[in-house]
């Protein structure tokens, strides 16, 4: 469209439903929906801040649940209600082609993997977190041994 302001669009999903689904499923990960690629993350840093400060911790709690309200205010907007297109020339837009489908699609997959079998991820950085750690106090090993305790992927 051209337009960067988010008042100009509303209802996209019933003209292109594909890009909504996908939209819908990065949103949800971006908001730290339990499965997706977010959420271990978060759960991660949110669970070793109460370890050592927990009014910190209230903050970024805070935060996330600012942060998933302006999102998914952001997405109702955009994909959902009456169809609102901004003036365009040339017509409108058309549904996402196939391989934009594809390129679209592949982070949404690799948002569910993560979200799923997060120790893939963690078990990589497991090391270069260990040695960060390591330059710390004590106390923050916690949170080193709570990311052991995410379920191992399965072979």
């Amino acid at each position: 469209y051209g337009v960067r302001e988010l008042g100009a669009f509303g209802g996209l999903a019933a003209k292109m439903p594909a890009m909504a689904t996908l939209l819908v499923l990065l949103s949800m990960a971006s908001v730290g929906l339990p499965g997706l690629a977010v959420f271990p993350g978060e759960f991660l840093a949110i669970t070793g801040m109460f370890k050592s400060s927990w009014p910190l911790a209230v903050v970024a709690g805070t935060g996330v649940i600012f942060s998933a309200w302006y999102l998914l205010s952001a997405l109702a907007s955009v994909a959902f209600g009456p169809l609102k297109e901004p003036a365009m020339a040339g017509g409108g837009v058309r549904g996402l082609a196939a391989p934009e489908l594809l390129a679209a699609a592949l982070p949404c997959v690799a948002c569910v993997v993560l979200g799923v079998c997060p120790q893939l991820l963690v078990g990589a950085i497991r090391p270069d977190v260990e040695r960060v750690v390591a330059l710390y106090p004590d106390h923050l090993e916690s949170t080193v041994s709570l990311a052991a305790t995410l379920p191992s992927p399965t072979p």
